[in-house]
């Protein structure tokens, strides 16, 4: 067990009508200390509670989240080519959503997402956080206010043919050279979605951030005693970390079964670790 502080929870005394999102400013992230708070958590061995299911599909089904063993052919220099990661990266990607998770489905790659973070490129994520919403309203939306209605329109036209059940968008999330060694500095923390009260879920947007204007769509989280977060120390370059970011059955009742995650510093690194350098990459599935 890991002792950690998390930031971003919003804070447990803000009052927030239903219905009403609590928008964030991205240029202005001061302007939300107000509405947040750190906290320190305890956080379970991810790789403990994985051995205790008996396949990596059977743990991602459940939690949300799994590690795969996953050596890749990408190269350092390929990560800031988002191209050469459609082209060549995308390929591994399907195939471990095929035969390590189990999914039944093709996967969309029109909205996939690719971001490399660390020392000379994008911040750490920091702070309490899931991208989507829980809705497919709130998933077009959310495509809306990144200027694309047309793939908003078309993603939605799909979902309604017959042959789908449903959508998921998976975060493929791992270090990456030039480390050498284990990921022990600037490390993931996942929450278990089936430990969320539905009250502690919190609309939120981020202004600042899009094309149009309008406010991203997102969720935030109340921090309670009985969420289970968990962290996979000593990742390596051959692993991946997968974790549902979006999900949306049709004709059901669609509890949360997408994980809150925030980077997190680590209280005691070793002496001599390596910072963190990390990739990520989401596509989506067609659920069938």
């Amino acid at each position: 067990m890991l002792k950690a502080v998390l930031p971003g929870f919003i804070r447990r005394s803000l009052t927030i009508q239903p219905g009403v999102r609590l928008l964030q400013s991205v240029t202005n992230p001061e302007e939300n200390e107000k509405d947040l708070e750190a906290i320190e958590v305890e956080l379970r061995d991810g790789r403990e509670l994985q051995a205790t299911y008996d396949s990596v599909a059977s743990c991602f089904a459940a939690t949300g989240f799994a590690l795969i063993k996953h050596p890749t052919k990408m190269l350092e220099s390929d990560w800031a080519d988002f191209a050469k990661v459609k082209e060549l990266y995308l390929k591994e990607i399907e195939n471990l959503v095929h035969t390590q998770l189990q999914l039944v489905g093709d996967i969309d790659s029109s909205v996939s997402v690719a971001n490399r973070r660390g020392p000379g490129n994008l911040a750490y994520a920091r702070g309490v956080h899931q991208d989507y919403g829980i809705t497919d309203k709130d998933y077009v939306a959310l495509m809306e206010a990144y200027g694309v209605d047309a793939v908003g329109a078309a993603w939605a036209q799909q979902l309604a043919t017959d042959k789908v059940r449903g959508y998921c968008s998976i975060n493929f999330w791992r270090s990456v050279l030039p480390m050498k060694g284990p990921l022990q500095t600037t490390l993931l923390a996942l929450l278990d979605p089936q430990s969320v009260a539905p009250e502690d879920i919190i609309e939120t947007g981020a202004t600042g951030s899009t094309p149009t204007g309008k406010p991203t769509v997102q969720l935030g989280l109340k921090y309670n005693p009985e969420q289970k977060w968990y962290y996979f120390p000593d990742m390596m370059t051959d692993e991946v970390l997968a974790f549902r970011q979006f999900n949306w059955i049709k004709g059901a009742a669609n509890p949360l079964a997408t994980c809150f995650h925030s980077a997190f510093e680590n209280p005691n690194p070793p002496a001599g670790a390596e910072p963190r350098h990390s990739a990520e990459y989401r596509v989506g599935v067609w659920l069938e």
